[in-house]
């Protein structure tokens, strides 16, 4: 039981940490681009989304997978280091352990981008005002993706943006518990996703096809919704197909 009571908290400290990140980032991108006097600072939506994954201050748009990874995903290796797992598998049984783990991590790594970048979106469609159109004299804009829904409702695309950011941590929350039955490292656990997505947006000689995408898809004014679905899914199935072998290699030990 004293176990079991540390290992929660130890696991909502780091939930908790992971929010303040996010937040923490929201927050340094936005008075960043204020000092900076950026010009599209004037339309709500257009600063949403710049400062949540752009420019050079919008850090958050590059280290999610890390936060992401945070709350949860290390959660298995702490379980096997500590031989908490085998009690576990004993108590709920191994296909209810493995269900209730990936499930788990949706939700923590979901909730961890979604609950900062929500609260960023109310702070900012409290606090500013809409000073400037969202296109631009020449009929440009920031925003790219699914642009006639931003212009009949910048809020509800401000929403759906959050939820996007929910889907986009959930997929690597899983992908990287997946990644740690085999690595068995918690560094490495949050770590590599992230490194993953740097070397796809590098090498990638297909401009949709870049990871980073799926957090903020206005980065690349090409990409298309089954492009997003496409690399979520795959991403989503790589982590628990992982995470299911995993799972089985490990009982061999």
């Amino acid at each position: 039981m004293r176990k079991k009571i540390i290992y929660k908290l130890k696991q909502n400290r780091y939930f908790l940490t992971a929010l303040l990140i996010a937040l923490s980032l929201l927050e340094y991108s936005y008075y960043g681009m204020m000092s900076f006097g950026y010009e599209g600072a004037g339309n709500v939506l257009t600063l949403f989304l710049f400062t949540m994954a752009s420019g050079l201050y919008g850090f958050l748009g590059i280290v999610f997978p890390m936060v992401a990874a945070l709350p949860y995903a290390t959660t298995y290796v702490r379980e096997y280091k500590s031989g908490y797992l085998r009690c576990e598998r004993i108590r709920k049984g191994q296909a209810h352990y493995i269900v209730g783990k990936l499930v788990a991590s949706f939700f923590y790594g979901g909730f961890a981008l979604a609950i900062p970048v929500g609260v960023y979106a109310i702070q900012l469609s409290l606090t500013r005002e809409n000073t400037t159109p969202l296109l631009d004299e020449n009929g440009n804009s920031f925003v790219s993706y699914l642009r006639d829904f931003a212009l009949a409702s910048p809020k509800g695309y401000m929403a759906m943006s959050v939820g996007i950011v929910f889907l986009c941590g959930a997929v690597f929350s899983v992908l990287a518990l997946g990644i740690s039955t085999w690595i068995k490292n918690e560094f490495l656990t949050i770590v590599l996703p992230f490194a993953m997505c740097i070397l796809v947006a590098i090498l990638s000689p297909v401009g949709w096809f870049n990871f980073l995408l799926l957090f903020c898809p206005s980065e690349y004014g090409l990409v298309q919704t089954w492009q997003l679905v496409v690399m979520g899914v795959a991403l989503l199935m790589v982590g628990v197909l992982l995470f299911l072998f995993g799972v089985k290699c490990n009982e061999k030990e």
